[in-house]
């Protein structure tokens, strides 16, 4: 049985949605912390009804690393 995500998940669930990889085929990501935190606290208020809705497409992904936190969104450098 899965729990529910808590807040001290936010290390997993960062590293795992911030991944360029894992993300590539999903309608979001790769997130940067900030959506992590917010998509654990709407998780967290809203339950599992809306887990798997959660985290609507935004515009382009961000570009870049998120330094210290656990998690980075970097894109693999592009090759010529």
């Amino acid at each position: 049985m899965l729990r529910p995500f808590r807040e001290s998940d936010f290390d997993a669930v960062c590293e795992y949605a911030s991944d360029f990889e894992t993300t590539a085929y999903r309608r979001w990501g790769p997130n940067r912390p900030e959506d992590t935190r917010a998509f654990l606290a709407e998780v967290g208020a809203a339950g599992w009804r809306r887990a798997s809705s959660t985290s609507p497409p935004r515009g382009p992904p961000a570009v870049g690393s998120a330094a210290g936190s656990g998690c980075s969104n970097a894109r693999p450098a592009a090759t010529s």
